[in-house]
């Protein structure tokens, strides 16, 4: 069952494009992954649910400096992001962080919210240091 950790209105894209910059840099967590979603897909098909461009961008674990990833157009025109990792190797233990249209979450999966506590201070913590 998904248990929600913070939740908060992001005053703006700058702001929200910090956590998800920091949540790719944190240490605290494996296997990170953050896609921005597609503001105008054009690919649909019958076979899928959701169109195959769904994603305008996606990194898994590396991420362009902090200076590239604000001014890139793929995040700035994207209406949100989900960024996905977990705090074991093993990928047992799942966090999400996920914004759209203003609205921040920080969420986890199981018994381990004083892990998952310890990850979004790092996160939140980094995300103090970018200007």
């Amino acid at each position: 069952m998904m248990k929600t950790l913070a939740t908060k209105k992001v005053k703006n894209l700058e702001e929200a494009l910090k956590y998800a910059h920091a949540f790719m840099r944190t240490d605290t967590l494996n296997m990170k992954e953050v896609s921005f979603i597609n503001p105008k897909p054009t690919q649909f098909n019958n076979d899928y649910l959701f169109p195959t461009d769904m994603y305008s961008a996606t990194y898994s674990e590396t991420v362009p400096t902090w200076e590239l990833f604000k001014n890139n157009k793929e995040h700035t025109s994207s209406p949100g992001f989900m960024c996905v990792g977990c705090l074991d190797k093993k990928d047992q233990k799942r966090v999400n962080l996920s914004w759209l249209n203003g609205d921040f979450s920080f969420s986890f999966y199981g018994n381990y919210e004083d892990e998952a506590k310890k990850a979004y201070d790092s996160i939140t913590s980094i995300y103090s240091t970018l200007d």
